[in-house]
């Protein structure tokens, strides 16, 4: 895909739900080989981490994402093949802050996956890396793929646009850190 683009910089990956595992997986990977990294990351709602022992118990009773039986065979199709996934089960704490281009996430209060959300902006944070991070108090998953049919989701698509526009802007600081959360 990097060879083709007529400008590598300036390719954006965006995923939500297990797409968002997937973009990260990208992220890492292209760090790990030394290919081109992406000029961005976007997470909506992203699913960071197999690992289904880190899951809150207590977030599986309100959490209308999926079962937990829906995650477990999510977790075990995606760890037995038949394309073993290289590199580490949860880019959330696994992958080194330093495979992150600017970073901006979003996800729901209370929802699976909110604590690795969580961690990830922490851990890119400390780390000096460029996130943004917005924490809706309700909604549904990935609900900014929804377009025009909630007013947050066209809210958390203008913010998208801003935080892109921000970064690979020629003279972006890339200062941005930022943890918020919305209605």
């Amino acid at each position: 895909m990097l060879g083709v683009a007529p400008d590598p910089d300036k390719v954006i990956l965006i995923g939500d739900s297990a797409g968002g595992f997937l973009a990260a997986k990208i992220c890492e990977l292209a760090h790990r080989d030394g290919i081109t990294t992406p000029a961005a990351f976007v997470g909506y709602s992203p699913q960071l981490t197999l690992d289904l022992d880190r899951i809150d118990p207590a977030l599986l009773r309100g959490d209308a994402y999926q079962p937990i039986s829906a995650v477990r065979r999510a977790a075990k199709r995606w760890s037995s093949g038949p394309v073993l996934l290289e590199g580490t089960a949860s880019p959330a704490d696994g992958i080194a802050p330093v495979a992150f281009p600017p970073t901006f996430l979003t996800g729901v209060a209370r929802e699976l996956l909110e604590p690795d959300i969580r961690t990830l902006t922490g851990r890119l944070s400390a780390a000096d890396r460029t996130v943004e991070t917005h924490i809706w108090r309700r909604g549904v998953h990935a609900f900014p793929v929804l377009d025009t049919l909630l007013p947050e989701s066209r809210h958390a698509l203008r913010l998208t646009g801003e935080f892109l526009r921000r970064v690979l802007a020629p003279e972006a600081d890339n200062e941005t850190d930022q943890l918020s959360m919305h209605g």
